[in-house]
């Protein structure tokens, strides 16, 4: 069984394998917020999808756009992730409507050594 970063082994069970896959995390993200003078200190929030439900939190990654509304996500595994953009100074973490935008986030799949760029809008929290 795995979770969170642990296992636990069955110590009865017959023939026990475990498998460790590594994956080198070399995948990038440049964003760019939409919106002018509004997208300047946006906060940005990328995400694994699927999330763990239990701690949506737990595997995202945060940072603040520039003045011009952009920022880079570097050393990134491959795989899916939802990208987020809020206002300025937004506590978007204790903030009960992020649960429910959670699903509006913008789709990014990375495979490895990839770079990607996109353009993201701010979600606002009403």
């Amino acid at each position: 069984r795995a979770g969170r970063n642990t296992f636990a082994m069955n110590p009865g069970a017959p023939a026990q394998r475990l498998e460790v896959v590594l994956s080198p995390a070399t995948s990038s993200i440049n964003v760019t917020v939409a919106g002018g003078e509004k997208a300047a200190d946006s906060q940005l929030v990328l995400r694994p999808d699927p999330y763990d439900e239990l701690d949506p939190d737990q595997e995202a990654q945060t940072v603040n756009a520039d003045s011009d509304g952009r920022v880079t996500f570097a050393h990134l595994l491959a795989g899916k992730y939802r990208l987020f953009a809020f206002p300025p100074g937004v506590a978007w973490r204790t903030n009960s409507a992020y649960v429910q935008k959670m699903i509006h986030g913008q789709d990014v799949e990375f495979a490895n050594d990839s770079t990607q760029t996109v353009e993201v809008k701010v979600t606002q929290l009403q």
